[in-house]
């Protein structure tokens, strides 16, 4: 442990980090030692300053630190191109005097982080995948508070252990604030990961979002009926209904990191259009699911709900689904014909091009 005045850095659990990768780099964290009168928003602010600065220190030869993050404790920062030694420890000392000049104390350690198991992170047992499109952003602190209490809620019904990412590196949280600590994440990066693990078995549930209001809910367990994984989802889906302009639920065959990660492309407009929360979304489908929340704007335009059952499940909202569930989530997912008769359905609600702002 070596200090530049206020703030002390853990060079030995720093480099065993970095030794446990392969030198590839490794994460820092940074802890103050006291909370801020400018709250989230200035530390993160001062890591940044002092994570250029420590760049730019030595005319080069010296690490980069990148995509300062808010941890559980205080401030992730991710360091690569590795020199050696002494390229490590000039990073260091100029990124601890940089924090200490903007009138910052603390600590500078190895980010505490959990490597997820094999099958969470390379997996691809189908799972089952909820999709919201909210009304509000989650930047609107009541509504986006009162969402992540109820995604935590979801996520942890099947049990397991909370994680939060931070930056790259996954953290667990044992404390009882998880979900203001999702709402915090959120708050301060454009999006935000929690995840429920079990610790024996290969089961998991997760929630990304993004900060315009962008959702997906997913729940992972090789042992479950594909009938009980649609279930969860559907579940999210209902838990939603009252605020989402536009939800759909399907099987995925991976962890999704945004709406783009939704199985299968698209029949009229290109992926780009699903990286954001459009208006569109209120009155038109870039696809056909097996399960949709739909508006009364979309039913307006459909052609043929036959093959579909249609419930209000809230004023102005209506969950339809596949009469015929199997056939879109079973093992191999739906077939050509399948998709082709649902798009013909719905063909006059899917957006097109020309729908695009």
């Amino acid at each position: 442990m070596t200090t530049t005045g206020g703030v002390r850095v853990d060079h030995g659990s720093i480099e065993r980090d970095l030794e446990e990768r392969g030198y590839d780099g490794c994460h820092i964290e940074y802890v103050p030692e006291h909370q801020n009168a400018g709250g989230d928003a200035r530390l993160l602010a001062a890591v940044q300053e002092a994570a250029s600065a420590a760049n730019s220190y030595g005319n080069g030869g010296t690490m980069r630190g990148q995509a300062p993050a808010l941890t559980l404790a205080g401030v992730d920062v991710s360091l690569k191109d590795y020199w050696g030694p002494d390229s490590l420890t000039a990073w260091l000392g100029a990124f601890a005097r940089t924090l200490e000049q903007q009138g910052f104390g603390g600590r500078v350690g190895a980010t505490p982080a959990v490597m997820p198991p094999y099958w969470f992170r390379f997996g691809r047992e189908p799972r089952a995948g909820a999709f919201i499109a909210l009304e509000h952003p989650l930047t609107e602190r009541p509504f986006a508070e009162n969402w992540c209490r109820e995604a935590d809620a979801w996520a942890g019904r099947g049990g397991g252990e909370a994680h939060l990412a931070a930056g790259s590196v996954l953290q667990r949280d044992s404390s009882a604030d998880v979900a203001q600590h999702l709402a915090r994440s959120l708050a301060n990066s454009r999006t935000a990961t929690l995840a429920y693990l079990d610790p024996l078995e290969p089961r998991a549930t997760r929630v990304w979002a993004q900060q315009d209001g962008l959702a997906v809910y997913q729940a992972h367990d090789p042992a479950a009926r594909w009938e009980d994984l649609i279930d969860r989802a559907r579940d999210a889906v209902l838990a939603n209904a009252a605020r989402a302009r536009f939800a759909f639920a399907d099987m995925t065959p991976k962890w999704a990191y945004g709406w783009a990660d939704s199985a299968r492309p698209l029949p009229a407009i290109p992926v780009h259009a699903l990286y954001r929360n459009d208006p569109l979304w209120a009155r038109r489908l870039p696809d056909v699911h097996a399960l949709q929340l739909l508006t009364g704007a979309h039913l307006d335009r459909v052609r043929d709900l036959s093959a579909w059952t249609v419930t209000e499940v809230h004023p102005g909202r209506f969950l339809v689904q596949a009469r015929d569930l199997a056939a879109w989530c079973a093992p191999g997912g739906p077939s050509d014909a399948v998709l082709a008769r649902a798009r013909s359905d719905f063909g006059p609600a899917l957006a097109a091009p020309d729908d695009l702002t």
